[in-house]
């Protein structure tokens, strides 16, 4: 699991654009509202509470039953 966890870090330092990541945008867990790089200052960029209908595990509640 340590040798997943630094190769994944290894990427993320290479690969990632500080201006679109969300490590430190006020990721929720809740859904992205739009790109973090095209949010104004003072408009979220992710969601604080859960969209009717709109996420995965209400979809999967939908479809099973």
């Amino acid at each position: 699991m340590a040798a997943l966890r630094d190769r994944l870090e290894t990427w993320f330092r290479t690969y990632v654009d500080p201006g679109r990541d969300g490590v430190d945008k006020g990721v929720t867990g809740c859904g992205q509202l739009r790109r973090v790089d095209a949010a104004r200052t003072g408009d979220a960029a992710f969601a604080d509470r859960h969209l009717t209908g709109a996420d995965w595990d209400l979809w999967l509640e939908k479809q099973n039953g």
